[in-house]
């Protein structure tokens, strides 16, 4: 059987073609970028991937959270790595509230894909970010920005 992944540009949308039947599985990401292989310096990413799957249909909303520069995987300025993982653990959590929130049942998981997967990056519109405050927050909540 081949797998087909389906990539949403909106997690609501996907959200919309789930099975309520089944688990969303939502993964955390901190995927080293191609880089300079010369000088071994990378830009790296971090991202939650959530996923739903129906039959042979892997359907997900690839949610880019930040980046940060690495040197053969070690963080050019770990300070603003470290912001960017804890953004990425915010961003997850806001996540998974809404989830629960709105009746999905929600799974950690881990996931092979193939090479070649280029991933569609997509948002979820209930999520902004606060400039002031250097965080993320749910716009379908009153008094929140």
């Amino acid at each position: 059987m081949s797998v087909k992944y389906l990539g949403y540009g909106e997690l609501e949308e996907l959200l919309r073609d789930h099975d309520p039947g089944q688990p969303v599985f939502l993964l955390s990401l901190d995927t080293p970028g191609q880089g300079d292989r010369k000088y071994g310096i990378a830009l790296n990413e971090v991202s939650l991937e959530v996923e739903s799957v129906s039959g042979d249909q892997v359907r997900y909303c690839h949610l880019r959270i930040g980046q940060y520069q690495a040197l053969h995987s070690d963080p050019l300025d770990p300070e603003h790595q470290a912001r960017v993982a804890a953004r990425g653990e915010q961003v997850k959590r806001l996540v998974c509230e809404y989830l629960e929130e709105h009746g999905f049942t929600w799974r950690p998981c881990i996931t092979a894909k193939p090479k070649s997967l280029r991933y569609l990056n997509g948002w979820a519109n209930f999520l902004a970010w606060n400039e002031a405050k250097k965080e993320f927050y749910r716009t379908d909540r009153v008094g929140n920005a």
